[in-house]
């Protein structure tokens, strides 16, 4: 059961790690798409393309999460 236990712990901290560059990259990509969508917004895609990410912001969870920790 130990085992199992550590494994998990393991993966969980694997996960972790890879949500936080995730999350860091999809900041980065909409603060671009902001970026455009003031500068040159060329056919509405940027904003079509912030509206589409941020219309997922309600569904995740770890959001919660995030914001919760930021307080």
């Amino acid at each position: 059961m130990s085992d199992l236990y550590q494994s998990l712990l393991v993966e969980i901290e694997r996960l972790k790690a890879e949500n936080g560059v995730l999350n860091k990259k999809l900041s980065v990509a909409i603060e671009g798409l902001e970026v455009l969508l003031f500068d040159g917004n060329i056919a509405g895609i940027p904003q079509k393309t912030l509206e589409a990410i941020k219309s997922y912001d309600k569904d995740l969870p770890q959001d919660d999460n995030l914001n919760e920790q930021d307080i």
